[in-house]
């Protein structure tokens, strides 16, 4: 199955993860990145996104590859976008429409309100996107899928979410490429992170959601990837795009000081980049 990413503005290691265990199962992936010049978080200008406006070139895009799936990684910020352009897929190419990402973990049954959306997925996306990908690819019955959100005789049906991923090494490392092919000048900086969850449970932030919704004694909530784990993926990162620094996108990252003091002596050795 050939599936679509689409999203604008920066990168998205969400949609890495997602698209590194697609491509491991032998699945095709590519982006409809939207760079949204003059108008993004950083800087809006009045006059000029008009002139700068890539829809016309994602749509062109898509008609080009013809996607099996085009799948959506929706924060709140850029929901509006997301419909908008999900809308123009649905009533000019008739691809099936995928959304995931934390704003709709919040709110799916608002999120499947929206015609054009036909499937939802709430949490962690790797397994389900997975096996929706290959169940469709293979014409038979997706509702089993836990996480997913989908319609049926008219209905909307939510399924009870699977089990957090407790062992995040055994997650393939993100699929970058995906995003360095359409803005080559990120490989400067390397983003990477070493956990999910957060020891907090802050009413602002999406963990508030994520513990009722995904929680309830599914695993453990905070998990974190092995030092050597994350070391391998800088050093094999560092040798193909030869970053000059890394950021790390934890929600915590001094949460563990006997993993951060011995994280902190080997990276400095082994990777030794700001």
């Amino acid at each position: 199955m050939k599936v679509a990413f689409a999203y604008p503005g920066f990168e998205n290691l969400g949609i890495e993860y997602i698209s590194a265990m697609l491509k491991k199962h032998g699945h095709q992936t590519f982006l409809a990145f939207d760079p949204q010049l003059f108008r993004d978080l950083y800087m809006s200008l009045p006059l000029l996104p008009g002139a700068f406006d890539y829809r016309e070139r994602l749509m062109h895009q898509l008609k080009r590859e013809k996607p099996d799936l085009v799948a959506f990684g929706v924060v709140s910020d850029n929901y509006p976008w997301a419909c908008a352009m999900a809308e123009r897929i649905k009533n000019e190419i008739e691809t099936p429409i995928l959304f995931g990402g934390p704003h709709v973990t919040a709110v799916p049954e608002k999120v499947m309100e929206k015609p054009f959306v036909d499937f939802c997925i709430v949490g962690e996306g790797e397994y389900a996107t997975l096996e929706l990908a290959e169940l469709l690819d293979a014409g038979m019955p997706i509702h089993g899928i836990p996480n997913l959100a989908y319609r049926r005789d008219g209905r909307v049906i939510i399924n009870e979410p699977r089990p957090l991923i407790q062992d995040l090494d055994h997650l393939p490392f993100p699929d970058v490429d995906l995003f360095l092919e359409q803005n080559p000048y990120a490989r400067f900086e390397y983003s990477v992170i070493t956990a999910r969850g957060c020891v907090g449970s802050c009413t602002y932030c999406h963990n508030s959601v994520d513990r009722k919704v995904l929680w309830k004694n599914r695993g453990k909530y905070l998990r974190r990837r092995s030092i050597d784990n994350v070391i391998t993926e800088l050093k094999e990162r560092k040798d193909k795009y030869n970053y000059s620094t890394v950021c790390f996108w934890d929600e915590v990252f001094t949460y563990d000081q006997d993993w951060l003091e011995e994280f902190c002596t080997r990276y400095r050795r082994e990777i030794g980049v700001p």
